[in-house]
């Protein structure tokens, strides 16, 4: 999953150990582009087999999803960890 490989690099790069995740769709406002955006929408979505209306706006959110995981979150302990390299290196 493209998605995932983009949280993986930042952990790595950051070394911060999150708790916890969540990969989440969110809209296509094509009402809101101009013409250039517009082109530039098109192409990503042909490309990955996206809505094959990218004149409209889409929403994929799932919103049930978020609501549970921010829930979660606010209950959570913390919001991950660090991982520090070793003295001297």
């Amino acid at each position: 999953m493209e998605a995932q490989s983009h949280v993986d690099y930042f952990v790595e790069e950051t070394r911060w150990r999150p708790n916890a995740t969540l990969l989440l769709a969110g809209a296509l406002r094509a009402a809101e582009y101009d013409d250039f955006k517009q082109q530039i929408v098109k192409h990503i979505v042909m490309q990955g087999g996206g809505p094959a209306d990218a004149e409209r706006d889409h929403e994929f959110t799932n919103w049930q999803a978020l609501a549970t995981f921010s829930d979660a979150f606010l209950e959570m302990d913390g919001v991950g960890t660090i991982d520090r390299p070793p003295a001297g290196a």
